[in-house]
């Protein structure tokens, strides 16, 4: 009876796992962005900073289409954060690329945290022992490849929290929205997709593994 109401108090803490990730992610994130995240990045800053969000001009470089292409969300991800930014640095001064730059990478990060306790409680959810549902949630994502993730430089840090989300709604067109984004991110994700769409009255144990098992073996290979 203990154990059913500490895990059902547990899975109830929402706010209070979005809080801890918030700091976490201040504290884990590598503070500094390199490689596909960089360029990522630099796509959305320079459309709006020196084309003044005009994409047409500035998909006129063939490369910055196949950016626009291969990286659609991450791209969409860092334009919305630097607009905001943008806006903010109306009315209080700061330097807008190195803020910008660093909550593009931080956000990553809190998804990484984010998804890390939110697969503990579906693991709590579907009766698994608190014990034994910590050391699988540490051993998946400190344990396996998905440990980078939490270094803000991946955007599959945002496919783990979509396949979660998705994994943990009920509802319809929520679960339509986080199969769509995650067929922008990678069409290959369709493969998992088709595994949770064959899932969706029942969230097993066995599902859970599978489809992380199916992750991570793309992620691995990718």
């Amino acid at each position: 009876m203990k154990y059913v109401n500490l895990s059902k108090k547990i899975e109830d803490q929402s706010f209070v796992f979005i809080i801890v990730s918030f700091f976490l992610s201040f504290i884990f994130f590598k503070g500094r962005l390199g490689g596909d995240d960089l360029q990522s990045f630099t796509f959305a800053y320079n459309l709006i900073e020196i084309f003044n969000y005009n994409l047409l001009d500035y998909l006129q470089d063939p490369s910055n289409g196949w950016q626009l292409s291969h990286r659609k969300i991450w791209i969409l991800q860092n334009f919305i954060i630097i607009s905001v930014m943008k806006f903010i640095n109306l009315f209080i001064f700061f330097d807008l690329k190195y803020f910008s730059n660093y909550f593009c990478g931080w956000l990553l990060t809190f998804y990484s945290f984010y998804s890390f306790f939110l697969f503990f409680k579906i693991l709590l959810k579907n009766k698994i022992n608190i014990n034994l549902s910590i050391f699988i949630s540490i051993s998946i994502f400190f344990g396996t490849s998905i440990i980078s993730f939490f270094t803000g430089a991946y955007i599959e840090s945002l496919v783990v929290l979509l396949i979660l989300l998705r994994l943990k709604s009920q509802n319809k067109k929520s679960k339509l929205l986080f199969d769509i984004l995650l067929v922008l991110i990678k069409p290959y994700y369709l493969i998992v997709i088709i595994c949770m769409v064959y899932d969706d009255f029942k969230i097993s144990r066995k599902s859970i593994f599978y489809l992380f098992s199916i992750l991570i073996d793309r992620l691995i290979t990718y």
